[in-house]
């Protein structure tokens, strides 16, 4: 596929959904993604693991403990067994009985009316065929034009960069990250798109990542005010549990 035809090089800035529209639905369930279409969000960000079985499954935290009513790790469970867990329990009586995704779910029901976010996030397990798999999938499905890889690990964007073109990766940073790292990362990890913590997004880092050839996508942002200067200062998207509200700051920005 071209270049040209990739569909995250948008002239408009993107709001891109937090494991869906987390703020009002359970996060990483098909619920919080058809929220996310359903408030008009361009993308959405969802984080990848293994199951015990091989299965690409869209989970947050490596453990269950925090969103299911399961414990222990993702990666020490089945796909039979991770289907039947309940994801929705913390939420209210209309969310009980939501599950743990796949990734192929997720692409049968949302297709290519939106753009993916896919973190690889297997930092405990680096070395598992998750990067190969996940493309593999997306390929299966025809969405290479709507998938950008991201990832706080370098060997994963490494081994990304073996299968896909570099102008669909992005590298994640975190603000307790030290600056030299940070620095350093940045140079040595192949990618296109800067993904900062909004804590160490100013103006002036923007304007240099532009100046440097990257598209800036910051995240997690939920704060008003915070969204209007991001996109002011010229934030090519803003991952926010709050898709929404994003949508709304921004169109009355382009008005």
């Amino acid at each position: 596929m071209a270049t040209e035809d990739y569909r995250w090089k948008s002239d408009a800035p993107l709001v891109i959904a937090h494991r869906g529209a987390s703020s009002i639905a359970p996060e990483s369930t098909l619920h919080a993604f058809r929220c996310a279409v359903e408030g008009g969000a361009d993308a959405v960000e969802m984080d990848l693991k293994l199951s015990r079985d091989g299965v690409i499954v869209v989970h947050h935290d490596q453990s269950l403990d925090r969103t299911t009513d399961g414990k222990g790790f993702v990666a020490d469970w089945t796909w039979s067994e991770l289907s039947r867990l309940d994801a929705g329990i913390h939420y209210g009586a209309e969310f009980l009985s939501a599950g743990i995704p796949r990734l192929q779910d997720v692409f049968d029901e949302m297709g290519d009316r939106l753009l993916y976010n896919l973190e690889l996030t297997e930092y405990r397990r680096p070395f598992t065929s998750l990067t190969e798999d996940t493309v593999e999938l997306v390929r299966a499905y025809d969405l290479e034009e709507c998938v950008l890889y991201s990832s706080f690990s370098p060997i994963e964007l490494f081994r990304a960069a073996r299968l896909v073109d570099r102008e669909r990766l992005a590298l994640l940073v975190h603000e307790r990250t030290p600056a030299f790292t940070r620095a350093l990362m940045r140079w040595i990890t192949p990618h296109a798109f800067f993904h900062p913590s909004d804590e160490m997004t100013t103006q002036q880092l923007i304007d240099q990542s532009h100046a440097g050839g990257k598209s800036v996508n910051v995240w997690t942002v939920n704060e008003h005010d915070r969204m209007r200067d991001l996109f002011e200062w010229g934030a090519d998207g803003l991952i926010t549990d709050a898709p929404d509200i994003a949508c709304r700051i921004r169109a009355e920005l382009e008005s």
